[in-house]
């Protein structure tokens, strides 16, 4: 009976955490800093589940009415192509606003649009998986 009790106490008082979670879908709740092995499980998990990895710079930015052009510059994961279309699905992901940024994308979706759910553009796990230091390959620039 007392491990029942237990449970519905932590049920009641996950739940609230866990339906505000919900309703935002960007929210993110942590406990505590995650520790090096669990960002660098994190980092392979991220790179598995990627359609596309690819260094490249904004030429055109993201409006409601097209999706980013990237020119690319190289490919770290996926089809080699000299374009590639970033769009937004949801306010959650990142669109890419600013003609000129250079960044590193670790991307979703395809193969005519993909989607950058995350802000990678300081990834040292990923980079460390991927095996590229993007502050010697390819390092970010903020765009005009």
């Amino acid at each position: 009976m007392r491990i029942r009790s237990l449970a519905l106490a932590i049920v009641f008082t996950a739940a609230p955490v866990t339906l505000a979670t919900t309703a935002r879908a960007c929210a993110v709740v942590t406990v505590r800093e995650p520790t090096t092995a669990e960002r660098r499980t994190e980092a392979r998990f991220l790179i598995e589940q990627a359609t596309a990895i690819v260094d490249g710079e904004v030429v055109r930015p993201f409006t409601k009415a097209e999706p980013a052009l990237v020119r690319v510059s190289r490919v770290l994961k996926g089809d080699a192509r000299e374009f590639v279309r970033v769009g937004e699905r949801t306010s959650c992901d990142i669109a890419l606003t600013r003609p000129g940024t250079r960044l590193r994308l670790i991307l979703t979706g395809g193969p005519d649009v993909f989607y950058l759910p995350v802000d990678y553009s300081n990834a040292v796990e990923e980079d460390g998986v991927l095996g590229s230091d993007r502050t010697l390959d390819w390092p970010y620039y903020p765009g005009d």
